[in-house]
């Protein structure tokens, strides 16, 4: 919910910061007007299931990190929250896009996949199990160090984020892209999160569930 308010400043509502208390109503300045948005419940844990098709998966450094190379137009990542790159993330023939460095149609997804459905994640290891894919894998994401943010697009809709400040790691809702962006892809799953780019190991859990 927003809520243009008559205040000129940032700042934190009394109180926000207190355990067992109401959402945290969070202030954002831009162009001379404030917004209030009330923050709802974060997920206390992402999920991530993945394979040996997947394109992204736990690499060297225990990230997972995309690849893609975000720089020229695309350097600011509100640029690539649009309807057009959320159509490709969820369209798994045309996840490469040709969106980021040299728009040849080969270069890697944007979005980092995750869903805040536990229930979901181990359907989607049992239909992949069965399918008889290899290295099929639960992952889990700590959600402690993020925060929520309001993120301010390049096509100027406002899109409530969570944020790792330290790590820059940033990840929005399915639900949340839908409303801010009029998006309404047929296969789009209410339940998906999309981070941007990469999720750092430090929030990846040890603890894996494989079919290894």
């Amino acid at each position: 919910m927003f809520l243009k308010l008559s205040c000129s400043h940032k700042q934190r509502l009394p109180g926000s910061d207190k355990p067992n208390h109401h959402p945290a109503a969070l202030h954002f300045h831009f162009n001379m007007t404030v917004y209030a948005f009330t923050a709802p419940p974060k997920p206390r844990y992402f999920w991530r299931v993945t394979d040996s098709t997947s394109l992204t998966r736990v690499n060297a450094k225990n990230d997972f990190d995309t690849g893609a190379q975000l720089w020229g137009h695309w350097s600011y990542w509100t640029s690539i929250v649009n309807t057009s790159n959320l159509d490709a993330q969820i369209d798994w023939s045309h996840r490469f896009t040709p969106t980021t460095a040299d728009g040849d149609g080969n270069d890697p997804p944007l979005f980092v996949s995750v869903t805040d459905d536990v229930s979901w994640a181990y359907d989607e290891f049992d239909r992949r199990f069965r399918r008889r894919r290899e290295e099929v894998r639960i992952h889990v994401i700590d959600t402690a160090t993020f925060e929520w943010d309001l993120a301010f697009l390049e096509c100027g809709a406002r899109l409530p984020v969570l944020r790792d400040l330290e790590s820059g790691c940033t990840v929005f809702s399915s639900r949340d892209a839908s409303k801010a962006l009029d998006w309404h892809n047929r296969y789009r799953n209410s339940r998906e999160w999309f981070a941007i780019k990469f999720v750092p190991s430090k929030m990846i859990l040890p603890d894996v569930w494989g079919n290894e």
